[in-house]
């Protein structure tokens, strides 16, 4: 299919999303606004990118490779936070969440193949409910259903519809110009 000289390139092209992808993600952990149990973070921005600008398989790897830097002891988990005992804490759910949100959400695009407002806002919507239902699913198995969705739900619902509101609008204009 591809020479060996190809294979390469497809290869250096993945990792270098990759890269992209999993600094998005750190960089946008640390904007924060500091709820208990559960903060506000802007990782659910890098999210919804990835799952609209990458490969099923890239997304997931770039899901995944951020989740081991951060389990092996980089800072890249919300509050600089970092290490496997970050997969115990409440907020661990939403962590694995975002890869069902990027698995949905590449998912579906690759089915509807139009890339309209509605589409991405689709996609977009769907990625977070993937996000929420993972993440209030664990919180909830830690502090009961009631209160893992006030905490791990209701105070996300605005911000959650904002920032997919957001992705899916620049989605146009940044693949647009992302090879001007």
């Amino acid at each position: 299919m591809y020479s060996k000289a190809e294979n390469i390139a497809v290869l250096k092209n993945e990792a270098v999303q990759i890269l992209i992808g999993v600094g998005l993600l750190a960089c946008c952990s640390q904007i924060s606004i500091p709820l208990q149990p559960i903060p506000i973070t802007m990782q659910s921005v890098a999210v919804l990118l990835i799952g609209l600008f990458y490969s099923q398989k890239t997304a997931i790897k770039t899901v995944l490779a951020y989740l081991a830097v951060g389990a092996m002891g980089a800072p890249v988990f919300s509050c600089m936070g970092a290490g496997v005992i970050h997969f115990l804490k409440p907020s661990a759910g939403f962590l694995f969440g975002f890869l069902a949100a990027v698995a949905l959400m590449t998912y579906v695009r690759d089915r509807i193949q139009k890339e309209t407002f509605l589409t991405q806002l689709l996609c977009c919507t769907l990625g977070t409910v993937a996000l929420f239902a993972v993440g209030v699913s664990w919180l909830a198995c830690q502090i009961g259903i009631e209160k893992a969705i006030m905490v791990g739900f209701v105070p996300f619902i605005v911000p959650g519809i904002v920032k997919g509101l957001i992705v899916a609008a620049a989605c146009k204009h940044i693949k647009a110009t992302r090879w001007a």
